[in-house]
């Protein structure tokens, strides 16, 4: 499946889709994702003294569970 919103970072929103994976067991909906941010996207600079060690861009890992509230 893929989940479609804004992503907002540093006050810069973008609009994403982004593929992810979905189960339901239990009535605990599961929902699991990797993506990249470009940095250049959000406006984030990278300083000149550690421009060659760092990435441009950023790996990003959505694990999450969402359950009924009691």
């Amino acid at each position: 499946m893929r989940a479609k919103g804004i992503l907002n970072i540093h006050g810069i929103p973008q609009e994403r889709i982004i593929k992810s994976e979905m189960t339901i067991k239990n009535g605990i909906i599961t929902v699991r994702s990797n993506f990249t941010v470009l940095l250049t996207d959000h406006n984030i600079p990278i300083p000149k003294v550690v421009h060659e060690k760092l990435s441009s861009e950023i790996k990003v890992e959505v694990n999450a569970e969402l359950k009924p509230a009691n």
